[in-house]
């Protein structure tokens, strides 16, 4: 039996609760248009810089650094870019350099899409932005690392204008910018590399997906590479029948660990999972069973935590078991030797599409992830930010939340805390807030539809009895609060 097929069940998802400290947190960060998080650094301090795409400036995305400090309060955001579409998919910091965004821009560059690298210093000022690419090709850079001598090396595709077909595309610079090194590999059919990791001090593990003309099939892939671009071994992954793609992969203490998904259509997805040595024999490799495509599940982020020898992933998933016919987000344990699910998780699931990009361990043994929700109300989608304790424990995301604002100061009338209670839920609800002020109250239910609406005031209790059971969305003086109605 699937672990996906019921790890969803709504009563669990409800009343799963940890204990934690404030090194555990759940944020949601909104501007005023569509926001993505997709990479995040940790800081010296234990603060944190998050990266992605925003339209919030209000114009095409803009590549942005959000800095939030221990406990997700943020600090500071900037944007970059020109005045096209421009979005960063990394961000990687040096403590002796400073802070790069790895990406994409058709701002500048020689095409309509080239690679993109901004290097700003620790508290965000730009200092320099280059492009990488050419003129007959589209370049997007899905994933980057440090190496040990300070130079990046960067991974993504590059599809050409001529043929359409893509192929992937390496390249490592210095730390001023300047190209070292570029390289691409070209199968007839689309190829791209989606991830790549450090392994063995001055090596790398990278992973994506090849077109396979033997087998008219797109495959997973895992090679290992040296610091000058060459290959020293390539493997073509995926034991089933039909297309395969790796999303991500990462290092435990002497293994390396994949995750991505088998294809059967665009609504229909089995997880897959990898293990290999350094030398890339197959340890152990699972394509979920799910002959009647009960779930669509993809498998997007994963990495080691040492300080508890487990692997952390996040995945997206539609099942009988989620709210909306969109994906929902989970984060979720994983043993380290047989990659098995340890039934500590928590789910993140809005209106729309729900995804983590990016999963990182933090220097208090927990992790932290950044990703997006979406949801209407919220300005379409949403930056999330959610950290974890170094025991193990996860933030319960289904309390309810305040929407934290991405561009500036919530320009409402400033109150200090409001707090919604209880919830969940079983026909009572208040809010407390300092301010004998008369607000006024929205309830939406999933599919944002408005079901109950009144003015109140802080400590008056009302009744909601008359709401089926599910998730609401309320709504008090510009702040947007997660409601579970038992």
């Amino acid at each position: 039996m699937s672990f996906l097929k019921y790890s969803l069940c709504f009563c669990v998802v409800c009343l799963f609760s940890l204990t934690y400290s404030q090194s555990t947190f759940y944020k949601v960060y909104s501007g005023l248009g569509y926001d993505i998080g997709e990479g995040i650094a940790e800081l010296p301090d234990s603060s944190f810089v998050v990266t992605g795409s925003s339209t919030s400036w209000e114009g095409s995305s803009q590549v942005y650094f959000m800095k939030i400090d221990s406990v997700g309060t943020r600090q500071w955001t900037k944007h970059y870019g020109g005045p096209e579409s421009d979005g960063a998919s990394r961000v990687l910091f040096n403590e002796d350099i400073g802070l790069y965004a790895i990406g994409y821009t058709n701002s500048i560059g020689l095409g309509d899409y080239n690679g993109l690298v901004i290097k700003t210093d620790e508290n965000g000022n730009e200092e320099w932005q280059k492009i990488y690419g050419q003129s007959s090709a589209w370049e997007f850079l899905n994933d980057a690392v440090f190496a040990a001598d300070s130079s990046i090396v960067m991974v993504g595709e590059s599809q050409s204008l001529i043929h359409g077909d893509k192929d992937v595309y390496m390249v490592r610079i210095k730390s001023d910018g300047d190209t070292l090194w570029t390289k691409t590999i070209s199968n007839p059919g689309p190829d791209y590399a989606t991830s790549i990791t450090v392994v063995q001090d001055s090596l790398f593990i990278i992973g994506g997906s090849f077109y396979c003309a033997d087998s008219l099939a797109q495959k997973g892939f895992v090679m290992k590479m040296n610091s000058d671009g060459s290959i020293l071994w390539k493997d073509t992954v995926g034991n089933y029948s039909g297309d395969y793609t790796i999303e991500d992969l990462s290092v435990s203490t002497d293994k390396i660990n994949v995750v991505g998904a088998r294809i059967l259509s665009e609504s229909n997805h089995d997880s897959y999972l990898l293990k290999l040595d350094f030398d890339g024999a197959i340890v152990f490799e699972q394509t979920e069973n799910d002959p009647n495509g009960e779930s669509d599940v993809i498998m997007d982020e994963i990495v080691f935590v040492e300080n508890l020898n487990v692997n952390v992933l996040g995945f997206r998933v539609v099942n009988a078991f989620t709210l909306q016919d969109n994906y929902d987000a989970n984060v979720a344990y994983f043993n380290e030797s047989s990659l098995s699910w340890l039934n500590n998780f928590t789910s993140i699931n809005y209106l729309g599409l729900d995804e983590v990009n990016h999963l990182v361990p933090t220097s208090d043994g927990g992790f932290i992830s950044v990703g997006q929700t979406t949801y209407p109300l919220c300005g379409g989608s949403n930056i999330f930010v959610l950290k974890a304790g170094p025991s193990g424990s996860l933030p319960n995301t289904g309390e309810y939340y305040t929407i934290d604002t991405l561009v500036k100061l919530n320009e409402n009338e400033h109150l200090s805390q409001i707090r919604m209670y209880p919830n969940p839920s079983l026909g009572n609800l208040a809010f407390d807030y300092e301010s004998g002020a008369e607000l006024e109250l929205f309830l939406y239910n999933s599919r944002g539809v408005l079901v109950y609406n009144k003015q109140i005031r802080s400590g008056e209790i009302h009744d909601i009895s008359r709401l089926p059971r599910g998730f609401y969305f309320a709504e008090l003086n510009g702040e947007v609060f997660k409601l579970i109605r038992l």
